[in-house]
């Protein structure tokens, strides 16, 4: 029989001061049943057993995780596997064994509070919204600020659509009747260009976009409908116009502020540069270097200044994995230390663990499970049975407070638009919406998705907001609003579990709530022809797109569904 486990994060890791997660995998089909045994190492044969619930399947391995008590906080455990012959195989650190005595225990010698990753209680049904101030909504309607382009400009590099820090607020109604309860804005700080990603000054705003006032202003209102901001932290780099890079261009090397960057030579050289930058040669984006402990001590307070003087509620940290683990220590050192329920979500477009297992980042940008629902919903790539396989791998490859902290895309201001990249579908956005909004994470719509806005990559997915009703499509609106009801109201999707069951031709997979009360099946295909949907008794739909059969167990042909159930019996509400 095979095995995958360490007694690690992902696999192994407190939850609380006295509760364990543990994970572990097994060889697909090749165990029906799994016990883990475990105790205290100094309690000799004082040992107990719990089952491990299955969480689902994939082409290689079935999933296994449960919750352990652990009270004295010291624990060593091992597991016990059966097989479908009933032979019985046994897992501890130095491999199988034939029995529980000869299986040397895992062990996980003391939980320490500070070495377990606690995200913000709050992040359990936050529904959040990407939002570019500059291209969101302006300050009045139908007022043009100097300088700024037509509101429908094709967007472009340098497009100035005139949006505000005020325009968000004004629109404050339209984003609490949307079910958004966090807004995240890309780079609002002074900067070169529209998009803010190449800052000049880091205590101060663009001036386009607000004054710090608008910015307590837009945070104040936000709180009072219930709502929290985050904000951009470009810390890779600066612009090229962030007086430390000129006064070390000016200087040379005697400038203090020449070893805040990695400039290779005696003097600064442009084009091409001949110091590191953001991308590949991105000359106006030099790249800091946060190694050293001036250049680190500015951006550290950067960080608390804004949440300290704004209220600000945390930051989505730029181009994360690219800057030292140290740094990001630091950095959540001091924020949690001025606001303990600050988020910190990184930038990663692949495998974000080493920032995720504490001491780091709360949750990532989650584009790997965005590449893995655009395969499959999107453009029909992937089967959805097989999708389920690859977002529950995702699952286990976080601990489960950072993945529930994550931010789940479709879109952002990185990528093609949604229905541009299901190539105009609506059907498509809605059963890949569905999945956002039911999947354990935080859903984050990028502004106008909901609209229906179209735009292939950067600068094209960066056009003004869709405000006139004549151009939006009102039937994918309402589904984020119910989605997002459903989101922040459904015990069962506020830090309640997950199963991934064996479908062909489905995404199928059940929430179960942590304690009474109703769970979820959900249920999503990609086929031509509606069909029906293995369901639990007395369950009850809640939601189907793109349009409810008559009959309960149906499920509509290229569509989503998801049902209500009370486990043990019963009917839904």
């Amino acid at each position: 029989m095979r095995f995958a486990h360490r007694s690690q994060v992902p696999d192994a890791y407190a939850l609380s001061g006295e509760t364990v997660r543990l994970r572990l995998r097994t060889g697909r089909g090749e165990a029906r049943r799994v016990r883990v045994h475990f105790g205290d190492p100094y309690r000799g044969w004082d040992w107990r057993a719990a089952a491990l619930d299955r969480a689902g399947q994939d082409l290689e391995w079935d999933y296994w995780e449960g919750r352990v008590p652990v009270p004295t906080r010291r624990l060593r455990y091992c597991f016990e596997a059966e097989a479908a012959d009933g032979g019985r195989t046994w897992l501890g650190e130095e491999g199988t064994a034939g029995d529980r005595a000869a299986a040397v225990p895992f062990r996980l010698p003391y939980l320490h509070a500070e070495d377990r990753l606690q995200v913000p209680a709050w992040t359990a049904g936050a529904v959040g919204y990407a939002i570019l101030c500059d291209r969101f909504a302006r300050t009045r309607p139908g007022h043009s600020p100097p300088g700024a382009d037509p509101w429908d400009t094709a967007p472009g590099p340098a497009t100035r659509l005139g949006g505000s820090l005020a325009g968000i607020r004004r629109r404050l109604p339209y984003l609490q009747a949307l079910g958004v309860n966090l807004l995240y804005l890309t780079p609002i700080f002074r900067a070169a260009s529209p998009h803010g990603y190449d800052p000049c000054d880091y205590f101060d705003l663009d001036p386009a976009c607000g004054t710090k006032a608008d910015l307590t202003e837009l945070v104040e209102a936000a709180h009072g409908r219930g709502m929290r901001v985050l904000l951009d932290a470009v810390f890779q780099h600066s612009g090229s116009g962030f007086r430390p890079f000129r006064e070390a261009a000016r200087a040379g090397p005697a400038s203090p502020y020449w070893p805040w960057f990695v400039i290779h030579g005696e003097r600064v050289q442009t084009d091409p540069p001949n110091y590191e930058t953001f991308g590949d040669g991105v000359a106006s984006m030099p790249r800091l270097n946060l190694a050293h402990p001036a250049a680190a001590d500015y951006f550290l307070e950067v960080a608390v200044y804004w949440i300290r003087e704004t209220g600000v509620d945390g930051w989505r940290l730029d181009v994360g994995d690219e800057v030292a683990h140290a740094f990001w220590r630091r950095l959540r050192e001091r924020v949690k230390a001025e606001r303990p329920d600050a988020l910190l979500v990184g930038e990663a477009w692949h495998d974000a663990l080493p920032w995720l297992a504490g001491g780091e980042w709360d949750g990532v940008m989650h584009y790997r499970w965005r590449e893995a629902v655009k395969a499959a919903l999107l453009e029909a790539r992937l089967d959805p049975e097989e999708l389920g396989g690859r977002l529950l791998r995702l699952w286990f490859a976080y601990p489960e407070p950072a993945a529930r902290a994550s931010f789940l895309l479709l879109g952002s201001h990185d990528t093609e638009r949604v229905l541009t990249a299901a190539a105009g579908d609506v059907t498509a956005v809605e059963r890949a919406l569905v999945v956002q909004f039911t999947w354990p994470g935080i859903p984050v719509v990028y502004y106008g998705d909901e609209a229906g806005m179209t735009g292939g990559p950067d600068p094209g997915c960066r056009a003004g907001m869709w405000w006139d009703p004549r151009r939006r499509r009102h039937a994918l609106v309402r589904l984020v609003r119910a989605l997002a009801c459903l989101r922040r109201t459904a015990p069962a999707l506020i830090g309640g579990g997950l199963r991934v069951l064996p479908a062909r031709g489905l995404l199928l997979y059940d929430r179960l709530p942590e304690g009474e009360g109703p769970a979820l099946r959900v249920a999503v295909q990609t086929g031509p022809a509606s069909r029906r949907v293995p369901l639990p008794p007395g369950a009850r739909r809640r939601l189907a797109v793109p349009e409810a059969p008559a009959e309960e167990d149906v499920l509509p042909a290229g569509g989503a569904a998801v049902w209500e159930w009370i486990p043990g019996g019963g009917r839904g509400t």
